[in-house]
Formats: structure tokens, C-alpha cells, sequence
């Protein structure tokens, strides 16, 4: 909106006729709501992928996991050493967020009812 209004000024200024200053002030508010509806399709977008990245993150971390694991049993079967594959700490701290988000406190107090009645999540 600043943007908008400086240019205005400024084309004030060597605009001499009344109506080419109108005419150019309704050109640069059409253009200010093209851009604020260019925006808004923007944040649309990235609301429907949202959904779709939080599995893709899990899906991800099963897959390295997986990987970890064939390759220390296709190696242990070939006699050979293993490689150490490094697993990033914050993406498994995210997908393990993610999944105590998706499961309630009524669902985690239902469950520690049936390990001794411990209240780890009140």
C-alpha cells in the first residue's frame, strides 16, 4: 500500500492532466489487487500441499530407517563391515512431534492406564 501511494505522489507530479492522473491512479489500484489476489492463489496453494508434507516427512524417515537396516544386514551376510549411515536428530525429533500431535490425551492416557496407571501426559 505504501509502494502504491509513493508512486502516486511521485507520478503527480509530472502527470499535468487531471484525467491522465486519474486514469493512471485506477491503473495502479487494479494492479495492487491483481498482486493481493496473485497472493492469495499463492497461500491457497500452500494450504493444499500442507496435508501431503507432514506423511512425506514420515514416509522419509521410514525410508532412511529401512535403509539402515538392509544395509547392515546385507553387509553382516557379506562378511563385510557395515557403513555408519547418519540419521539427523531434528528430523526425528519433527516426525516424533508430529506423531504425539496426531495421537490425543485421552487416546495416551487410555494406553497408560494399562502400564500401571502412569499419568505421563495430563
Amino acid at each position: 500500500m505504501a509502494i502504491i501511494d509513493s508512486v502516486l505522489d511521485i507520478a503527480n507530479k509530472f502527470i499535468p492532466d487531471k484525467n491522465a492522473k486519474l486514469e493512471f491512479e485506477k491503473e495502479m489500484k487494479n494492479l495492487e489487487i491483481e498482486t493481493l489476489k496473485e497472493k492469495g492463489n499463492y497461500l491457497e496453494k500452500v494450504n493444499k500441499a500442507i496435508p501431503l508434507v507432514l506423511p512425506c516427512f514420515l514416509l522419509a524417515l521410514l525410508l532412511m530407517f529401512v535403509l539402515v537396516f538392509m544395509s547392515d544386514f546385507i553387509f553382516s551376510i557379506l562378511g563385510k563391515e557395515a557403513p555408519i549411515i547418519h540419521i539427523d536428530s531434528r528430523l526425528i525429533e519433527f516426525c516424533q512431534w508430529f506423531m504425539a500431535f496426531l495421537f490425543g490425551k485421552k487416546t495416551i492416557q487410555k494406553f497408560s492406564k494399562k502400564w500401571g496407571g502412569m499419568k505421563w501426559c495430563i
